[in-house]
């Protein structure tokens, strides 16, 4: 449940030189992914990219950071700390400053939000990713990578069950349900109306259960 495991296990499989052997084919997967979030019809080249864990920046230290010769990606990593006070803003600071000086247009930064359930950061410039995506990604590696040794797959395999077990409480109804209770509690109709699907789901599977 700690979150900079999970990040350094990311940042693993993104770096295209590391033991995985996968090259760079989770971050290519990843970078797509964030531009469908940011409709970009260009993309992005995941060559000659830099991978950064927890980069200092002048307001704080964001979990990842992608920089590539013609956009920038940060990634904020929640599992379960609240974030900061004026956290995000502080790093869309940091990064349109770091753009700039790299003749970078804003329209090329790329903010994250990765958590959980996707819940909405307080600085409306990042974007919300969740873990289910992140699963989605790693399953999809798991089946076009024919090559892969049998190690890294087990290691992915894994990942994606403590993922489900211990973030995500796939297999804990009453865990899923509280979940929901408590987003909502958070962040109140914002969250309703983010998540209706999820919500939907616990729900009939709640009645399933009372009808059985």
């Amino acid at each position: 449940g700690k979150e900079e495991p999970h990040s350094k296990f990311l940042v693993w499989l993104m770096k295209e030189g590391e033991s995985h052997g996968l090259g760079n084919i989770f971050l290519e997967k990843f970078l797509a992914a964030v531009a469908k979030k940011y409709r970009e019809k260009e993309g992005f080249s995941p060559k000659e990219v830099d991978i950064i864990p927890e980069a200092s920046g002048e307001h704080g230290v964001p979990d990842i950071k992608i920089r590539g010769k013609d956009f920038l990606c940060v990634v904020e990593n929640k599992i379960r700390s609240m974030e900061g006070k004026d956290q995000t803003k502080r790093y869309e600071d940091d990064a349109m400053k770091e753009a700039k000086t790299m003749g970078i247009s804003q329209e090329r930064l790329f903010l994250i939000f990765l958590t959980p359930t996707g819940r909405s950061p307080l600085d409306k410039r990042f974007i919300t990713m969740s873990y289910d995506e992140v699963i989605d990604l790693l399953r999809d590696i798991l089946q076009c990578s024919q090559g892969m040794s049998d190690p890294v797959r087990f290691l992915i395999e894994q990942f994606i069950f403590n993922l489900q077990v211990e973030i995500l409480h796939v297999f804990d109804l009453e865990k899923r349900a509280a979940t929901c209770l408590s987003e909502y509690l958070r962040y109140g109709d914002r969250y309703l109306w983010e998540k209706q699907e999820e919500i939907s789901n616990v729900y009939d599977e709640l009645m399933k259960r009372e009808g059985s």
